[in-house]
Order: structure tokens, then C-alpha cells, then sequence
């Protein structure tokens, strides 16, 4: 047996040919009666009672003296005349006596079972009662629906019969019949006085206003029913991800800062509700705090980036050829990816900013130029640009003057016979090309490989870049959209 008590309750196991059986089982049996069903008489108390009950049991917090001292965050049970101490794991849920409420332990705090938060917010469900003798014109509660609550309703019985009034009225000052109007003044009437639900900002107290004359005697039970918005804690500074894509790619990256997290989330959650993340081989974010997180693929621990020559890398901005030989390689080829098809395929690149114009991406079998790649050059460079995606041939865009400015390129294909091409998310052309195999060569950034040999011939600054399969315009358009707010957030 690998541990001598349970996982969770930790109740002590019985050993093989173990003498005394019982005295181990009744111990199991204490804990277990202490742990389940778990009433708690309080989560403050800073020294134990001088009388406890038999099976009573107090949570032990920081700071506790006498028997407690040095137990804190653990639960103190009396028992046949004696303490006994037992953990308080997370998930554990108490009725805490003081409060009358329940209490979830989440490791750390006491929680509202109803709603809770990682870093200390909370939804808090609260009933407060007040019995009130009724004399004069009105009376107000002493208890007060608190600055902040959301009030669900304030309900009423009538516990000893009114007299001189024949009826009253429950509300508020200026609204005396708020929570109900004209309630019976014979003992055990009840109303329950649901509301909007209402938000208050001010401490405010419930009014009980005589109806047809002044109260000379009577006594109702009042109960406020609210909500309470409980504010994070300050403590635990940072950000954990909503998404499990994030979590995986944080742990790739060295520690982004909880702001960049924040960000890097929205993005994903956008890329994975838009069914885009799905499609993707490889997502590079080239505009980064660093020059190893620009090089980390976003999708998953294969296709990592690599510097050749030193290509020039700007903080939060992207990387930049020097037009001759710096370039990024991606590990990617595409005639082995998982979704980069013959006949569904797409490859994109975000173009920040323009220096001289050239290839951006991608790779091209000689001759016969069959691959994918896409090139931008403009006026003085051969008035020419193309996007291909698994084709043979390069056709060029028609309208080549409408790639000439920085943006997102996209180039995809979700059929055999034609690629279409867009973009900042918007379509530009659709063209006529049959789908040929996937090329066996790696696909260059900054550049592309033209059968084996790095071609590196622009100086545009690239932010971002993808390659997976084929996109329809809705999914291109969802992706231009979260890549351009998340770029946007950075400055970029």
C-alpha cells in the first residue's frame, strides 16, 4: 500500500495482521464523523471555549492561541473529551454556525459557496432578520439593507396582532409601500415583498408605516433578502487564463507578464470560438516582448522559428530582413503537415510596416515555380505580386497596387481548382488554379526557399504569420479581427 490513510480525508488505513484492528478503525470513524456533514461554530475564533460541546468543531485561524496555536487553516474537533486537529482541504463546504450561512474553503479563504472568484471576488446571498415592536407613526429597522446590495425582496410576519393602526405598509423612507402596502395586522400574516431585483447605494433602513392611524402596540419580524458584489482581493497579483491553448502556450514562452497573458487569452478565445485555432499548423506572433517568445508557434510545441543571419527584431513590433541574407526558418514542410491539404491549405503574413518589397513567405519547388508563397513588389520592382497556395505557376494579382501597402496578405484554398486571396480580411480576387501536392521543401519567413536556396530580397517588418488549412471569408475576416486587436493593444 503505497500510503498508510485515504487521499482526501485522510482516514487511517488497517495494516495487514495489524493487532488492535479497532483502535485504527474508530480513529477513521472520529475523523469521518468530524469531516462530513461539517458544521463549523465559527471561522474566527482566536482561543478555544473553555466548554465546548461534545463533537463541536471551530476552524482555526492565523493567529489562534491556547490548543489552536500552530494549526491555523486546520479544523479543531472535540471529541471524547479531547482536541483533535484534521485538515481543511479545498472544496470543503460548512454551515458556519456564527454566520448562519454556508462557507466553501477554497485552499486559502472562506468563500461564498454561491459564486466565487480566483483572486478573492465574490456573489454573496444574505438574509438579515429583525424582529420590531411597532409604536407611532412608523418605525425603521436598526438593521440596514447595506450600501451596495442588490435587495431581492423584504418580507414580513406579523408575530404579535397590530393594534391601533388597521394595517401597515413595508418600504423605505419616501417609498412607504416599496416591499408591500396595507399587510394584515393579525398575528401570522406574512407577505413576501419581491422586488426588481434593486440596487442601493446607501445604508438604508426598512420602514414598517401605520396604516389609518398610529401603532400603539404590535411586533413583526422583518427579513432582508440581498446580494453583495464581494470586490477581488489585492492579494496574488496576475492573470490566469480562461483558455487551456493559452495555458500551453504560456508554459512554451519565457513568463510573459500577466498583462501580455491577459491579451494573448483574447486572442486565442477569439481564434478557438471562430473555429479558426482548429485549422492552424503554426501562428506566429512576431510582435513580442522578446525575440524568443516572437519565435515560439503559438498552435503547438512543433515549427518553432529560427534565426538565419540575424534577422533585426524590434520589441512589440516584429522582425525585419536585411534584404540579402537574414531570414526565419519554420521547420514547417508542408507535404508532411497535419492540416495544410493538397486542397485545403492557407498561408498569411502581417505586414507592419514597408521597406523595400519582396518575399515574405513560403516555398517554391524549380522549376515550375509549384509551391506557395506570397510576394509584394511594387513600382520599380517588376509591378508585381502574387499569392499561390499549392499551384503551379505563379499567377499574379490583377489589381497588384492594392498589396503595395502594409496589411494582413492572405492566400487560401478550400477546393481544388482555385485560391482565393484577401486582403486585411476583406477579398481581393478569387483565381483559377488547380491544387497540386503539398511542396516537400520547408517554408522560409522573411523570405521564402526556392528549391533549397534561401531567397531574400525585402525589408518589410513582419508582425505575424500563419499556415494551416483552407479558411472560408468569415474565418479569415475572424482572424484579420483578432490579430488587429491584439496588435493594436501592443502599439504595433
Amino acid at each position: 500500500m503505497a500510503s498508510e490513510t485515504t487521499a482526501n480525508l485522510a482516514l487511517p488505513y488497517l495494516a495487514a495482521a495489524q493487532a488492535q484492528k479497532h483502535v485504527t478503525h474508530n480513529e477513521a470513524l472520529r475523523a469521518l464523523d468530524a469531516q462530513v456533514h461539517l458544521r463549523l461554530e465559527s471561522l474566527t475564533a482566536l482561543t478555544p471555549p473553555a466548554a465546548p460541546a461534545e463533537g463541536a468543531r471551530w476552524f482555526v485561524p492565523v493567529g489562534a492561541s491556547g490548543v489552536f496555536a500552530g494549526h491555523a487553516g486546520r479544523i479543531a474537533a472535540y471529541e471524547a473529551g479531547a482536541w483533535d486537529v484534521l485538515p481543511c482541504v479545498p472544496g470543503t463546504l460548512a454551515y458556519v454556525a456564527d454566520q448562519r450561512r454556508l462557507r466553501l474553503f477554497d485552499g486559502t479563504a472562506w468563500v461564498s459557496p454561491l459564486a466565487s472568484g480566483a483572486r478573492g471576488g465574490m456573489l454573496e446571498a444574505v438574509v438579515l432578520e429583525e424582529d420590531v415592536f411597532l409604536f407611532g407613526t412608523s418605525v425603521a429597522t436598526t438593521t440596514v439593507i447595506p450600501a451596495r446590495a442588490v435587495v431581492i425582496g423584504v418580507s414580513t410576519r406579523t408575530l404579535e396582532t397590530v393594534t391601533g393602526a388597521t394595517a401597515y405598509h413595508c418600504g423605505i423612507a419616501g417609498e412607504p409601500s416599496a416591499f408591500g402596502g396595507s399587510l394584515g395586522a393579525a398575528a401570522g400574516n406574512t407577505n413576501a415583498g419581491v422586488i426588481g431585483p434593486r440596487a442601493f447605494y446607501t445604508d438604508t433602513p426598512v420602514v414598517l408605516t401605520a396604516q389609518g392611524a398610529a401603532f400603539t402596540g404590535g411586533q413583526v419580524r422583518v427579513a432582508i433578502h440581498y446580494l453583495l458584489c464581494a470586490v477581488p482581493g489585492a492579494s496574488g497579483g496576475g492573470y490566469v487564463p480562461a483558455r487551456a491553448e493559452t495555458v500551453a502556450l504560456v508554459a512554451r514562452m519565457p513568463a510573459p507578464a500577466p498583462s501580455r497573458q491577459y491579451l494573448m487569452d483574447r486572442l486565442v478565445g477569439a481564434l478557438v470560438d471562430a473555429g479558426v485555432w482548429a485549422k492552424l499548423d503554426a501562428l506566429y506572433v512576431l510582435a513580442a516582448p522578446d525575440s524568443a517568445s516572437a519565435r515560439v508557434n503559438w498552435v503547438s510545441a512543433a515549427y518553432g522559428l529560427t534565426e538565419v543571419n540575424s534577422p533585426a527584431f524590434s520589441a512589440d513590433r516584429g522582425y525585419r530582413s536585411d534584404g540579402a541574407t537574414s531570414h526565419l526558418r519554420t521547420g514547417f514542410v508542408p507535404s508532411g503537415a497535419a492540416r495544410f491539404r493538397q486542397a485545403s491549405a492557407s498561408l498569411g503574413v502581417w505586414v507592419a510596416e514597408n521597406g523595400r518589397r519582396g518575399l515574405t513567405i513560403g516555398a517554391l519547388q524549380l522549376p515550375g515555380y509549384q509551391g506557395s508563397h506570397i510576394a509584394r513588389y511594387g513600382a520599380g520592382d517588376g509591378d508585381y505580386c502574387a499569392l499561390t497556395i499549392n499551384q503551379t505557376g505563379i499567377i499574379p494579382v490583377v489589381n497588384y497596387s492594392a498589396f503595395l501597402d502594409p496589411g494582413f496578405y492572405t492566400a487560401t484554398r478550400t477546393d481544388g481548382a482555385s485560391v482565393v486571396r484577401y486582403r486585411n480580411g476583406a477579398l481581393v480576387e478569387s483565381v483559377s488554379a488547380a491544387a497540386s501536392a503539398p511542396s516537400t521543401l520547408e517554408f522560409y519567413l522573411l523570405a521564402i526557399n526556392a528549391g533549397g536556396t534561401p531567397y531574400v530580397n525585402g525589408t518589410s517588418r513582419v508582425s505575424a504569420a500563419f499556415i494551416g488549412g483552407g479558411l472560408t471569408a468569415a474565418e479569415v475576416a475572424a482572424l484579420d479581427a483578432a490579430l488587429r486587436a491584439y496588435l493594436t493593444a501592443l502599439g504595433a
